[in-house]
């Protein structure tokens, strides 16, 4: 695919996206769309700002509002924003306390975003392997 084909794509999703909040798409069907730009697209910031459309005007559809915010808060996540990714998580533990598969994933997800990332050290500063075997003679 061209890249002027991917920015079409891309510029046609974001067009329905915005056009489909106005007219007041049902938050099952944006949801989707989230999910299509975030899998299907790879387009994370597209996903981020339809589940914080979707997180932010549903409180009717809690199961919705609940996948939003944590999906929202994983796209964070994968884009290394760690510190929003958290508050997201906390958001779901915190509002969304009777969904407990989506609790349980988050603070999964929070506990391994909290710790640091493991740092290996450099080949040349760990000490060489010593070999066991003799060497022939010359």
């Amino acid at each position: 695919m061209t890249m002027s084909r991917k920015l079409l794509v891309i510029a046609a999703s974001f067009t329905l996206s915005l056009w489909s909040v106005a007219v007041g798409e049902s938050t099952a069907v944006l949801l989707e769309k989230g999910i299509y730009a975030e899998e299907t697209l790879g387009d994370l910031d597209q996903a981020i700002q339809i589940y914080g459309r979707i997180a932010a005007k549903t409180k009717a559809e809690r199961p919705i509002a609940a996948q939003a915010q944590f999906r929202q808060a994983r796209c964070l996540l994968q884009k290394g924003d760690q510190t929003r990714a958290a508050e997201g998580f906390r958001a779901v533990i915190s509002q969304y306390a009777d969904q407990q598969d989506l609790v349980a994933e988050a603070e999964k997800l929070l506990g391994a975003s909290a710790r640091p990332a493991r740092t290996r050290r450099p080949w040349w500063t760990r000490s060489p392997r010593r070999s066991t075997m003799p060497c022939p003679p010359l």
